[in-house]
């Protein structure tokens, strides 16, 4: 009768095969076969700024991007859209009409605005974007607000690429700053 182990042993065998000699090595690749194509380049940096943004009084905003690359991206561009995006979760103050006590608002992250651009390697522009009536409005009630700036972009040749970062966003209630 055999042992419990030499049971184990000979399913496992059956199951999974029986193991490889101990000078078995991977066969080498054919001298004549092509290799394999590479993959598309990968694609230019876009850059964004982070610098503090100022809201017009038109509810207007200015983001500053520049598509970055090497000398053998020439010709190559940043194609993609750009979202403007409240970074967290606020809580704020709210006094609701008659007389109700006042209490406080929790507002998620939400979508100020999205735009479409197009930059070609080594060039920068400034993109102007109108705010939605809800996002200004937020940022003249809190005077200033964390933002993320998420791009999406591809190059010319296919590559997908995305850069994001987090700026503050604000609207000075004093003249004259």
């Amino acid at each position: 009768m055999r042992s419990r182990a030499a049971g184990l042993a000979a399913l496992a065998v059956a199951l999974v095969g029986p193991a490889a000699p101990a000078g078995a090595q991977d066969p080498e690749p054919d001298p004549g076969a092509a290799p394999a194509p590479p993959g598309p380049p990968p694609p230019p940096d876009l850059v964004i700024s982070g610098r503090n943004v100022r809201m017009t009084r038109g509810n207007v905003v200015g983001i500053r991007m520049g598509c970055r690359g090497t000398a053998s991206q020439a010709g190559e561009a940043c194609l993609g859209s750009v979202t403007l995006r409240l970074a967290s979760a606020l809580t704020v103050p709210f006094d609701p009409p008659g007389r109700r006590p006042p209490t406080t608002r929790r507002i998620n992250p939400f979508n100020f605005a999205v735009r479409d651009f197009a930059l070609s390697v080594g060039e920068s522009a400034t993109w102007r974007m109108r705010l939605s009536r809800r996002a200004a409005k937020l940022v003249r009630d809190q005077e200033r607000v964390r933002v993320d700036v998420i791009a999406r972009y591809n190059s010319r040749a296919g590559a997908e690429g995305n850069a994001r970062r987090n700026v503050r966003f604000y609207f000075p209630k004093r003249p004259g700053v």
